[in-house]
């Protein structure tokens, strides 16, 4: 029974029809919707008290509906009794009742409505009725102590994110008459272990597993045809999983980072693996193409440390391999090469005119790629990998020894990921004439703690230097234009500077700010301590304080007008902000994962009436 046709079985009274009228009752307790037929909707609760059964009845109304956000954010709610003749709780029911540990449901409940227990992250036990058909999108999302659900035969579908960040939920039984999963209905479910899902799922959906880091075991049945995008990202446990016969589609990211998977076997019957749908999963030895596989994407088997061969079917004719390594049938792609492949030198052949993205990531062993020389399109530099016009660094070898690289003069750009997670690299001289770094050029690069940037460079895009944890400072030339998420994972940064002579921005005290100085737009990760905001600054930009993890507190100064979103999270060691009463602005999800944060700040400011709607600590002045 889909919602709509439970709605108008049952919610009479929230037609449109002139009998329906709110009700407020004698005792000053409850609000009600109500109607001719003598039935009453709760629409909000009024009283005190922590442990509540609701009544049956109302000053003569019978209660057959809980209304959309009828106790939404009652923090003081501890256990609740819903009583029989209760067929439909709506929306937003119960979302964020943070106190809420027991919920008594009645046999009479036929449906559950959208996010009715969202947030409920005392909840730790439920029941649900025999007569309820489905779990709707986010119903117990983010009820972080939920330990045990009971789910009846008749449900027949699990919406989106129903259960996702259920944190200490170790196992589920689906239904047997299951036949849809909504996207990331387990997502983040850190405890589950172990899933089989029923005969008539013919679909895994997108993130449905995703991060769910305790899972062993999962049982897919013949009827499976599909796994999509990112459907077990991040399963790290996740040791082996067999897929069955009738599987035509693995999606991309779809086994991202299962670092436990030592083996998998593909079926005959896969016909398409997108991008990155086995990334990272290091323990993958081998891996075997079948006949019928017409698509393989992108990145489909970077960072597999462990794989030392790819195989491809004789048959395929979309495919080929040459010893272990994997090109297009027509062997004009290099598409990947196993990152544990022994040898350390390889031979680019002539027939080459593509390398695919991430083609050599984390190849541990190679410290030399050769060009053939009849080669159009690439040429090699000392054993690293160039365009034939020698402008292009395409891919440093990982197992390089070098501790130290001058690139080329002739070097124009730096391209997407061309040093990523080269280790041994400490230090790069980048002469003038390079104009760009691109994507992730030198992403993981633990080691790296001195980069020099000529003035020619005009653009540095994102994640260009993520998880670069040896670089304390960086200066950023007079043309420069910043992808600002270049900063991102820069988790020792203590010190950005600035050409004075660069139009766009400028430094105070090692932070980055537009020429003006008004907008604050990267704060070095790396900073410890306390940070007082200049006087010159009105708005503190989007992220811009992110991940840092050793600012301990700030203080804005009255000039600032804005705060925008996201500008402090992810700041672990943070525990005050001073905010003034100038700040009339602040965006969503400012201290997200910034969970010991105070705001400090005048009574009746702006900023206390945030702390106020988003539950975060503050004192006044």
């Amino acid at each position: 029974m889909n919602r709509a046709a439970v709605f108008s079985l049952v919610l009479l009274l929230l037609s449109l029809s002139m009998s329906v009228f709110a009700m407020k009752s004698a005792d000053g307790l409850w609000e009600c919707e109500v109607n001719e037929y003598m039935e009453a909707a709760i629409i909000s609760y009024y009283g005190t008290e922590t442990e509540l059964e609701i009544p049956n009845i109302i000053d003569g109304y019978t209660v057959i509906a809980i209304g959309d956000r009828a106790f939404a954010e009652r923090s003081d709610l501890m256990t609740v009794t819903i009583p029989e003749n209760v067929t439909s709780i709506g929306d937003s029911a119960f979302l964020k009742c943070s106190a809420l540990a027991s919920i008594t449901l009645p046999e009479s409940l036929i449906s559950l409505g959208d996010y009715a227990f969202y947030q409920c992250s005392n909840l730790n036990s439920v029941i649900i009725p025999p007569f309820v058909t489905e779990i709707p999108d986010g119903a117990f999302s983010e009820c972080k102590n939920l330990s045990n659900i009971v789910l009846p035969e008749s449900i027949t579908f699990l919406g989106r994110s129903a259960f996702s960040s259920c944190e200490i939920l170790t196992s589920i039984n689906i239904p047997p008459y299951v036949t849809e999963i909504g996207n990331g209905a387990f997502m983040l479910c850190k405890s589950l272990e172990s899933i089989v899902l029923p005969d008539g799922v013919t679909s895994i959906g997108y993130d449905i597993f995703w991060e769910c880091s305790s899972l062993t075991s999962v049982t897919l049945l013949d009827t499976l045809t599909e796994i999509q995008e990112h459907a077990f990202r991040n399963c790290a446990s996740l040791t082996e999983i067999v897929l069955p016969e009738n599987l035509q589609l693995i999606a991309d990211y779809a086994f991202n980072n299962c670092k436990g998977l030592t083996e998998i076997f593909l079926p005959e019957s896969i016909m398409s693996i997108g991008n990155n749908a086995f990334n990272g999963c290091s323990g993958l030895v081998s891996i075997d193409i079948s006949d019928n596989v017409e698509f393989i994407g992108e990145g489909a088997f970077s960072y597999c440390s462990s794989l030392v061969t790819i195989n491809v079917s004789e048959n395929n004719g979309n495919y080929k391999s040459v010893d272990g390594v994997l090109f297009n049938y027509g062997k004009s792609i290099l598409m990947a090469y196993p990152a544990g492949k022994e040898g350390n030198e390889y031979i680019i052949p002539e027939s080459i005119s593509k390398i695919s993205l991430l083609a050599f990531s984390q190849c541990k062993n190679l410290e030399v790629i050769r060009v053939s020389s009849k080669n159009l399109i690439y040429a090699d530099i000392d054993g690293v990998l160039f365009n034939k016009g020698k402008t292009k660094l395409i891919t440093y070898p990982v197992g390089k020894n070098n501790s130290e690289y001058t690139l080329p003069v002739r070097t124009a750009s730096i391209e997407r990921n061309a040093f990523s997670d080269c280790l041994n690299l400490k230090s790069v001289i980048i002469p003038e004439g390079v104009k760009t770094i691109d994507f992730f050029a030198f992403q993981g690069c633990e080691n790296l703690a001195q980069v020099t940037l000529p003035k020619s460079i005009a653009s540095i895009n994102m994640g260009a230097f993520y998880g670069c944890s040896a670089l304390t400072e960086l200066t950023i030339p007079d043309a420069v234009m910043i992808n600002l998420s270049m900063f991102f994972g820069l988790k020792n940064l203590k010190t950005i500077n600035v050409s004075k002579d660069n139009e766009l921005y400028a430094t105070i005290d090692g932070v980055l700010f537009n020429k003006g100085k008004t907008n604050i737009l990267i704060f070095p990760q790396g900073f410890e301590g306390e940070y007082i905001v200049p006087k010159s600054v009105t708005t503190i930009t989007e992220y811009s304080f992110s991940g840092c993890a050793y600012l301990t507190s700030v203080i804005i100064s009255d000039s600032v007008k804005s705060i925008e979103e996201g500008a402090f999270c992810d700041c672990n060691a943070l525990t005050t902000v001073v905010i003034p009463n100038s700040v009339k602005k602040i965006g969503e999800d400012v201290f997200f994962m910034s969970k010991n944060v105070t705001i400090i700040t005048p009574e009746g400011s702006y900023a206390e009436e945030y702390a106020k709607e988003k539950n975060i600590l503050f004192s006044n002045m």
